[in-house]
């Protein structure tokens, strides 16, 4: 698997050879629910309410918005808000991800 990504690393400083733990995820609920794609007055951070998030130092949403199936290779593009993502790899593992999808990335130092 091959990952190209931006992050803000004022908030996240990563160094060359720095091991981290990343998880890709369509909801941040421990129960796996979907999110609302609307504002929800409810939000985790709010309400208090445990998540995904909870575990990880660095959390971004974002969506899919590119696709590359070169038959050996599938190649991943996801915007978070002008952080761009580039993923690539083994088309049995990147399959599920569809353009258009809403994905959270967490990241957690290791």
């Amino acid at each position: 698997m091959d990952l190209h990504i931006d992050i803000n690393t004022e908030l996240f400083p990563l160094q060359r050879n720095d091991k981290f733990s990343l998880v890709l995820a369509w909801t941040i609920n421990l129960d796996a629910t979907p999110g609302s794609e609307k504002y929800d007055a409810d939000f985790p951070a709010i309400s208090g309410r445990r998540t995904l998030m909870d575990n990880y130092d660095y959390v971004m949403h974002g969506k899919v918005f590119k696709y590359k199936d070169n038959n050996m290779k599938v190649e991943v593009f996801v915007s978070f808000g002008g952080l761009l993502m580039k993923l690539a790899g083994d088309p049995a593992k990147l399959e599920p991800i569809e353009v258009d999808n809403n994905v959270y990335l967490l990241l957690k130092k290791l």
